[in-house]
C-alpha cells in the first residue's frame, strides 16, 4: 500500500485541473442533484449544511470514478454518501432545529448551575466577589415574594463560550425566533432596525454595556409563579 500512497490523489487532481471549468459545473451539479434527493422537506439550516458537506463528497467521489480514478462503477460514491448521511441523520433523531434547541439546553443548564456564581448581579452589591469568568449579568425582584422570574443578560463572551461548536448566526437568529432572546429596536446609523443586542445602563457599572437579554420563561417554558 504504501507504494501506491496518493497515487489516486494525484491522478485526480492533474484531472481536475486540465478542465477546471467543466470539472466544478459538474462538481455543483452533482451536489445539487445529491441534495434534492437526500434532503426531507422542512430540514433545518444544520442538516443542510451537513448534507451539502456529504454533497461534496458524493460529487468527488463521482468525477473521480468518471475519470477512471476509483474503478468504481457510477452511482456508488453517491449511494455510499447517501447511506452515511441517512445514518447521520437517523442518530440526530430529527430533521428539526436540532442547534437551537441544544443551545436553549446549554442555557439553561448553566443558569440553574451557576445561576448565582457566573452571573452578576444587577444592582450595587458590596457582597459581591470579582468574577473573571461571568457570563453576564441577572436581575432579580427585591420583593422575595414576588412572582416574576429572574432576568438574564449574557455578555457577548458569554454568547461565545456557552455556543461554542455551534452555528452561532444561526443559532441566535432561531433563539430569536423562539423568544428566548429578545429583539430591541435601536438606532444604526439614523435608523431604527431590530437587533439582537443592546446598551443597558446597568446600574452595577460605570458604563454601558452591550447585551443579549434573555427571556427566562421562553428559555425554560415555565409560568411566571415557577420562576
Amino acid at each position: 500500500a504504501g507504494g501506491f500512497y496518493g497515487t489516486a490523489a494525484r491522478a485526480f487532481l492533474r484531472a481536475v485541473v486540465a478542465d477546471l471549468v467543466r470539472m466544478r459545473n459538474e462538481v455543483a451539479a452533482a451536489r445539487k442533484g445529491f441534495l434534492a434527493a437526500a434532503l426531507p422537506p422542512g430540514a433545518d439550516g444544520q442538516v443542510r449544511r451537513v448534507a451539502d458537506r456529504f454533497a461534496l463528497v458524493a460529487a468527488a467521489g463521482e468525477l473521480a470514478s468518471a475519470l477512471r480514478v476509483t474503478g468504481w462503477p457510477a452511482g456508488a460514491a453517491a449511494g455510499a454518501a447517501l447511506r452515511c448521511f441517512q445514518d447521520w441523520l437517523s442518530e440526530r433523531g430529527s430533521i428539526g432545529a436540532g442547534e437551537v434547541a441544544d443551545a436553549k439546553a446549554r442555557i439553561r443548564r448553566e443558569i440553574e448551575v451557576n445561576g448565582h456564581s457566573r452571573f452578576l448581579p444587577w444592582r450595587p452589591d458590596p457582597r459581591t466577589v470579582i468574577r473573571t469568568n461571568a457570563l453576564g449579568y441577572v436581575q432579580r425582584c427585591d420583593d422575595e415574594q414576588s412572582d416574576r422570574p429572574p432576568a438574564f443578560y449574557l455578555h457577548a463572551s458569554g454568547v461565545a463560550e456557552l455556543l461554542t461548536g455551534l452555528d452561532r448566526k444561526a443559532v441566535l437568529e432561531g433563539l430569536a425566533t423562539e423568544g428566548v432572546i429578545l429583539r430591541h429596536e435601536v438606532t444604526v446609523k439614523g435608523e431604527r432596525v431590530s437587533a439582537l443586542t443592546k446598551l443597558f445602563k446597568v446600574p452595577s457599572e460605570r458604563t454601558a454595556v452591550r447585551l443579549y437579554q434573555i427571556d427566562f420563561v421562553a428559555l425554560t417554558g415555565a409560568s411566571a409563579a415557577d420562576g
